[in-house]
C-alpha cells in the first residue's frame, strides 16, 4: 500500500492543479480571441489536469 501522503506534498499536488486549470483558461481566452492554440492544445490540458485530480482523489479515498 502507498505511502500517506504529507500535508505540504497535498497541498503541492493542489497548487499545481490549481495552476494547469489556469493554464486551461489562458488558452480558452486566447481561443476567444481567435488567435489561440488549436482545440488538441486544450484537450490534452483539460485531460492532464482531470487525472491529476482523479489520482488525487483515489489516494485519499
Amino acid at each position: 500500500m502507498a505511502a500517506a501522503m504529507s500535508d505540504s506534498d497535498q497541498l503541492a499536488g493542489w497548487h499545481s492543479i490549481v495552476h494547469r486549470l489556469e493554464q486551461i483558461l489562458a488558452l480558452l481566452d486566447q481561443m476567444d480571441e481567435g488567435d489561440g492554440p488549436c482545440a488538441a492544445d486544450l484537450q490534452s490540458g483539460l485531460h492532464a489536469a482531470q487525472k491529476r485530480i482523479r489520482i488525487g482523489a483515489n489516494k485519499h479515498a
